[in-house]
C-alpha cells in the first residue's frame, strides 16, 4: 500500500542502516518519530 511504499522509500534513502529510525530523527516527508 501507499505506508509501505512510503517507508520502503524512506529505507532506501537511510544508507546507514536504520539509525535513523531508532534516533528518533524525522525525514522531511515528516513520517512518525513511533517507528
Amino acid at each position: 500500500d501507499v505506508a509501505e511504499h512510503l517507508n520502503t522509500i524512506y529505507l532506501s534513502r537511510c544508507q546507514r542502516g536504520k539509525r535513523c529510525l531508532y534516533e528518533g530523527s524525522t525525514p522531511p516527508g515528516g513520517f512518525p518519530n513511533s517507528w
